[in-house]
Parts: structure tokens; sequence; C-alpha cells
């Protein structure tokens, strides 16, 4: 949330709205992954919180068409992917621009993070800020992408929000 003041409760040069990726069919787990117990609430709703906590824009829930989600707060938006079976970059697309409507970026993530912790999400927004080291004018990237483990992360990283506007656009030319 922004303060009444209007400054940003990141130390990051931009607003920061959340998008939590939900859908997908869980097969290898047999059970929807945004339902599963953690720690007295459910995954999704431990998740959104985290989330919540580290950006001043609103939290979006996307969930697959039809999805049965697990109580919320209700300060969390819920959209929905138009179209099942498309994958994650189709839930991305329309997570961002849900988030357009509030911020610049948006942190996003899988449901599936239980261990996840307001400390990285707030780390990976902080990408965004230009170097003020450099003393040059920065363009702010488009996407900060963690690499844990020699592993890039994708599914919980940054992203300039009308980045979602492209992808729907590229994603109608399949």
């Amino acid at each position: 949330m922004t303060p009444v003041d209007g400054s940003h409760t990141l130390d990051c040069a931009a607003p920061a709205a959340g998008v939590v990726l939900a859908g997908g069919r869980s097969t290898r787990m047999g059970t929807a992954k945004a339902a599963l117990e953690w720690h007295g609430s459910t995954l999704l709703r431990h998740v959104a919180g985290i989330v919540g906590r580290a950006v001043d824009g609103p939290v979006i829930v996307v969930r697959a068409p039809g999805q049965q989600l697990p109580a919320l707060d209700p300060q969390v938006l819920v959209h929905t992917d138009p179209e099942e079976g498309r994958g994650p970059m189709q839930g991305l697309a329309v997570g961002l621009a849900a988030a357009a409507e509030h911020a610049p970026v948006a942190f996003v993530c899988s449901t599936d993070l239980p261990f996840l912790h307001s400390a990285f999400v707030t780390a990976v927004l902080r990408g965004f800020d230009p170097a003020p080291a450099s003393g040059e004018p920065e363009a702010s990237p488009d996407v900060v992408l963690p690499v844990v483990g020699g592993y890039r992360q994708p599914m919980a990283a940054g992203y300039r929000t009308d980045l979602g506007l492209f992808m729907g656009i590229a994603g109608q030319y399949e």
C-alpha cells in the first residue's frame, strides 16, 4: 500500500504491484497447489500475503477458467486467464496487463513458493532502479530475472507491466 504522504513503501523508484499465478493443472501434485494447507492457511493466501507486504500496489491472482480459489484477503484482485492450457506465459500476460492499471512494474511468482520472503521480493524490485553511481541515465530493464543456484527464475521475477500488452498481442498470432 502507498502511505498517505505518497512516498513508496519500497526503497524503489517506482511503485510496484504483485502478481501470483494460481492456474495450472497440478498434475504431479495430484491436488490443487493453491489450496494446500500451509501453517494454518493456504499456500495461495500465504504467498499472496508475502507479496502484498513487499509491494505498493495491489496483489493480483491469476486463475484458470473455472478454477475455484481458497479464501483470499479482500484486497487481493482476482483475474481469470481467458484460455485454459496455454501455460504460465498466458497467465503472466493476463497478470501484467491487469497490473499495468496500477503500477509500472510488478513482481510475478507462482503459487508454489512457500519459502518466499518479502526481502527477496524487495531485492528483485530494486533491480528496476537506475544505477546511481554511473552518472549516466540508464533505462530501466524490462525484466529483473534472478538466478538461483545457476538457474533462471522467471516465476519469481520482476517485469515491466507494459510487457503484458505485447505478450497478449504476440499470443494472438500463434
